[in-house]
């Protein structure tokens, strides 16, 4: 048996992922939740064979996040072809938060081996720790793709956030390490990122991922922001992509925190520092030069 799925309280053995329709009604009954400070996420894990990469999907994928076109699967496209996986688990009765409103606040990517178009995958999902940060619960979500020998070749761990309603002051919870700081103004270099107002449509599509935060101003609003925001996942990709571009490497490994929402119609810039095999980056607001995220990655 794969190592992570031991850790779960009920597995769900898939023949196929899940249907997108039945996923986006699966979002919107999931609002019904009423999770409280003390709601705990269960360690729900599902398990899918015979996962491939689909050529006109990495097209897409590629030219959506701004990686160049070739065979080369990005390193984060694994985490987005398991979304439907992720969406599944979270809509379960057993998993206590509803899906609306969720917040991607980090993540960490790892290469084991390089990944191959027409080869089919093992693809495991497992919902593990939850803790209690300010005005609300984060719990980690871990994802690993196995080949036919069943080798690890990627995996991550996927921090998401929930809002519950009364809730201010963190309550006592693990320390969570943080990764970032401040880079050599001096040394660094700047690559501009614009975030189209379109973007989180854009990125749904591809993805599968329809939050609403991401979609309309409106329904942004539902949710506590101002402006709907950029999906985390296409701003680590976004990101990713301009510096592979750069440096003309692939990256094998990657982490990043979101500090603060990328809002749609918006300009940053990557700041970046490269060490040999390895970058730090953040990517900050030209409107009011904040830092929204941070990261490091390591190349090939």
């Amino acid at each position: 048996m794969i190592k992570l799925l031991e850790r779960s309280t009920q597995l769900y053995d898939l023949r196929q992922f899940p249907r997108k329709q039945s996923l986006l009604w699966d979002v919107l009954c999931s609002s019904f939740k009423k999770p409280s400070s003390s709601s705990v996420a269960l360690h729900l894990g599902a398990k899918i064979h015979g996962v491939r990469f689909q050529s006109d999907w990495l097209k897409a994928y590629q030219q959506v996040c701004g990686f160049e076109p070739s065979n080369q699967i990005p390193l984060t496209a694994p985490q987005v072809v398991a979304v439907p996986l992720h969406l599944f688990l979270f809509s379960r009765k057993a998993h206590p938060f509803s899906m609306l409103g969720m917040v991607h606040t980090a993540n960490q990517f790892q290469l084991h081996q390089p990944l191959q178009l027409n080869q089919d995958y093992t693809v495991v999902v497992l919902i593990g720790e939850t803790r209690t940060v300010t005005k609300g619960c984060e719990w980690d979500v871990h994802t690993e793709w196995y080949d036919a020998q069943n080798t690890l070749v990627w995996g991550s761990t996927m921090t998401v956030f929930s809002r519950i309603p009364g809730m201010t002051a963190a309550l006592p919870s693990a320390p969570v390490e943080k990764i970032g700081s401040t880079l050599n103004t001096r040394v660094a270099g700047y690559l501009g990122l614009q975030v189209s107002p379109h973007q989180g449509y854009c990125y749904a599509q591809v993805s599968g991922d329809f939050n609403p935060i991401h979609l309309h101003h409106l329904t942004a609003k539902m949710f506590g922001f101002n402006a709907p925001i950029a999906h985390g996942m296409w701003t680590a990709a976004a990101c990713l992509g301009k510096l592979e571009q750069t440096t003309q490497q692939h990256a094998c490994s990657l982490e990043v925190v979101f500090k603060k929402p990328v809002v749609l119609s918006s300009q940053a810039v990557v700041k970046y520092e490269t060490m040999q095999s390895h970058a730090q980056f953040e990517l900050m607001s030209l409107q009011e030069s904040r830092i929204l995220v941070s990261g490091a990655c390591t190349f090939l």
